[in-house]
């Protein structure tokens, strides 16, 4: 008994550290969105129909004439009691079933619909088909959610076996430790709609009814340490059917006014960021920095902002997507596309903030007469409470560390030159609202060494040392292990994680030493046996 306990105990151990990790359904890390696709087999009739709230749909009669109907709502328990309201969309009247539910074995559970005209009587006409409806899922009526199941001519067509596949989009929001509970938890957005915290063996019912349940937490917290959560859904393992970089865009249209005093409700919907950032394929690195920016100041205002980056060649319809775009249409084909062939009259040291509006949706650009100016007036979006935005275009001057907000004296006044394929967009003629640099001038955000212009994050030894290509253009010595950080170029290890500079071969040998303690652990407990 004395052995047995000891080793359960060891059990819960490595369970509590992350070692003995499941791989039993699906896997995602933190951050990370998939589709994947979920399949059941099941007896069906041949002939059921499965019918949504508020979903039209068409029967036929035994003549043959299709019979429009809508489904407009269901009683909460499928009893005795429960009516089904449908609308006769040809007539214009309500119709409201029965639920004849016969409780005894083999008895009817369903309200029954005849289409067409049915005469029982000597010489009447018998047209009339019988259907019977089904609640199916959630029956709650509140929700309006409930989904109806057709059966056709009295549950007489035949049983077939089929395979039943379900596609959800997953997001992994959070991975880490419940201090309330001291247990690993994570949480997950399947389909836009975001679960709440779930521990291992926890599981969640999702508006269609199926169920997700967390199988297994990796939580490592060391530096770079994983942060991967096993799930499943009804108990099955899904195919992952795409990954996050889809070319599709899709974003819901905006409520609010389109004023930058609504800035940054304009670009959520709940607590979700709603709107992609786009810079350009050939964009300065500079410009990725100042998309790290502006999305700080969606996370320190409790926003989830996730896989929300795009490239300007990943978009295939610009206009109807909530964007914040970054850079210069030289750089940026959406850019280009916003400004629809007009000049702008920015001067050196000035960045802009501007609005645009199409199809009820709201694109933001934030340019500058160079790279700086355009991370200079990401840094006043980064800090908007610092000031008081309005209006739909702002010009920023002043510095990096101090940037000031002035009203455009004369508001560019633009209308979008519509693509018509994606082709299209990116064969619009460059249009430049900055004046250009001559070519004899020196390096422009880039570091000059030995005659070349060097971009940033290049590494490289100077008298000895080694140093990178820092974004003011100045090359600066890289940082020690467990010093601040930013970027893996950064760092001498050529690894940042946590903002701090780590060793993965050290973090490799201490895995090592745990693996090693391990195997002893284990031998000594396989003793125990013999």
């Amino acid at each position: 008994m004395k052995k047995i306990m000891l080793i359960g105990m060891f059990i819960l151990f490595l369970l509590s550290i992350g070692v003995l990790a499941q791989t039993s359904g699906n896997q995602l890390v933190e951050g990370d969105m998939n589709t994947f696709t979920y399949c059941e087999k099941g007896d069906v009739k041949q002939n059921d129909v499965y019918i949504n709230h508020k979903d039209t749909f068409a029967l036929a009669d035994k003549v043959g004439k299709t019979h429009l109907y809508q489904y407009m709502s269901a009683d909460a328990q499928a009893n005795e009691n429960t009516k089904i309201k449908l609308k006769d969309l040809e007539s214009g009247d309500s119709i409201i079933l029965n639920y004849l539910y016969q409780s005894y074995a083999g008895g009817v559970k369903g309200a029954k619909l005849t289409v067409g005209l049915q005469q029982d009587y000597a010489g009447g006409v018998k047209e009339g088909k019988d259907y019977y409806l089904i609640l199916e899922g959630n029956s709650d009526s509140q929700k309006m959610d409930a989904r109806l199941m057709l059966y056709v001519d009295d549950f007489a067509t035949q049983p077939i076996s089929k395979e039943v596949c379900q596609n959800y989009e997953i997001t992994l929001i959070f991975v880490g430790n419940d201090p309330v509970s001291n247990k690993l938890v994570a949480k997950f957005v399947v389909d836009g709609k975001q679960t709440p915290t779930l521990s291992m063996g926890e599981s969640y019912t999702l508006t269609d009814g199926s169920v997700i349940t967390v199988t297994d937490i990796l939580y490592q917290t060391y530096a770079a340490g994983e942060h991967r959560v096993w799930f499943s859904i009804n108990g099955v393992q899904g195919t992952e059917k795409v990954d996050s970089n889809s070319n599709t865009v899709e974003t819901s249209p905006v409520s609010k006014s389109v004023d930058l005093s609504n800035y940054p409700e304009l670009f959520v919907l709940g607590k979700q960021f709603n709107a992609y950032f786009v810079v350009g394929g050939n964009a300065p690195a500079i410009d990725n920095l100042a998309i790290t920016d502006i999305s700080d100041s969606f996370t320190k205002a409790g926003y989830i902002v996730i896989n929300a980056a795009k490239l300007d060649s990943e978009l295939n319809n610009p206009l109807h997507s909530n964007l914040i775009v970054i850079g210069k249409p030289t750089e940026n084909d959406v850019t280009n596309l916003l400004f629809g062939g007009v000049t702008s009259s920015l001067k050196q040291g000035e960045g802009m903030i501007k609005l645009f509006e199409n199809y009820g949706y709201v694109q933001m650009l934030v340019t500058g007469y160079s790279a700086e100016d355009t991370r200079k007036a990401a840094k006043v979006l980064q800090n908007y409470k610092d000031y008081s935005l309005s209006g739909t275009e702002v010009i920023v001057t002043g510095s990096m560390s101090n940037p000031q907000v002035k009203t455009s004296v004369s508001p560019i006044v633009v209308k979008p030159i519509v693509p018509n394929s994606q082709s299209e967009s990116q064969s619009q003629p460059k249009v430049t609202p900055q004046a250009e640099t001559s070519q004899n001038a020196e390096c422009v955000s880039e570091c000059p060494v030995n005659g070349n212009c060097l971009p940033y994050g290049t590494r490289l030894l100077k008298d000895g040392k080694s140093v990178y290509c820092n974004v003011d253009g100045t090359l600066q010595t890289q940082q020690g292990l467990n010093e601040g950080c930013q970027n893996n170029y950064e760092c001498s290890s050529n690894q940042c994680g946590n903002a701090k500079c780590v060793d993965l071969q050290q973090l490799s040998g201490q895995l090592q030493e745990t693996n090693n303690l391990l195997a002893k652990i284990l031998a000594w407990i396989e003793k125990l046996f013999k």
